[in-house]
């Protein structure tokens, strides 16, 4: 498997309900209230020219430093045709009816308005979401890792800060005895592994040892098992993106990881 870890600037946006107004707060041309989540905005109807004064809108205040430019990043759904306008009280920023990510702009005010609606002409609902806001002198930072993680019992394969890979898991196939055993060198003293019947997907975790007895007789095996020496050097396509705080990815062949951040990554 292969993936990119992505790191951004703090994300100056916050969640999408905090902070807002929708519908006939903010304009008697569209009264309507798309949905409002925490991490996207849901609209359900049509532009204005298919729904009138029914079609919706939103609106997010935001406090941010004066002459500093920001980019302002996110994703659409299909075929949306959304207008975004970011604006103060006296000066207009940006304004288009076809948006596309990433904006930029530069405000002149500590308090900046960012508009959302469906564009008048559209006849199609939608949804934005991953809305990223940051200074951009913070550019995302990126490391490409081409290999599997796994983490089980609270030890974790982990990325590290130049993008290099500490393996604390392997994965190999074995094939099991008339008995149901089967052998197994360099693993962790003492811990536990995984072991996954290729032939009807059963799935047990037992202790690691050099013969392991599984109870299948002659098949295949999957088994991720834990290093007795971790390996450093590994390197880690999709995205995943980082956010401040504690990031959990669920990733296949049965791990998952923690990727904790240190500020000075992933708030610049």
């Amino acid at each position: 498997m292969a993936f990119t870890i992505t790191t951004k600037g703090k994300n100056l946006f916050g969640s999408c309900n905090s902070g807002y107004l929708v519908g006939i707060s903010l304009s008697i041309y569209y009264t309507g209230q798309p949905t409002v989540l925490a991490d996207r905005i849901i609209f359900n109807l049509p532009g204005r020219n298919y729904v009138g004064n029914l079609a919706e809108c939103y609106r997010k205040t935001l406090t941010l430093d004066p002459n500093v430019t920001y980019t302002l990043s996110f994703a659409l759904s299909d075929s949306a045709l959304v207008t975004i306008s970011i604006f103060d009280v006296s000066k207009t920023y940006v304004s288009t009816t076809n948006a596309s990510s990433p904006i930029t702009f530069t405000p002149e005010s500590g308090t900046v308005y960012v508009f959302i609606q469906n564009t008048d002409s559209s006849p199609r609902i939608f949804s934005i979401s991953s809305i990223h806001l940051q200074k951009a002198s913070q550019p995302s930072q990126s490391a490409t890792v081409n290999d599997e993680l796994f983490g089980f019992e609270g030890v974790y394969d982990t990325i590290e800060s130049d993008g290099s890979v500490t393996k604390y898991w392997s994965r190999t196939t074995k094939t099991t005895d008339s008995s149901g055993n089967f052998t197994l060198t360099g693993y962790a003293t003492g811990s536990n592994l995984i072991a996954v019947n290729n032939t009807n997907g059963e799935t047990k975790i037992l202790p690691a040892s050099g013969t392991v007895a599984t109870g299948w007789a002659s098949v295949s095996v999957t088994v991720i098992y834990r290093l007795a020496t971790p390996i450093t050097g590994a390197t880690f396509s999709g995205t995943v993106d980082l956010m401040p705080g504690e990031n959990n990815i669920i990733v296949p062949k049965f791990g998952i990881i923690s990727v904790k951040g240190r500020s000075k990554y992933l708030q610049g």
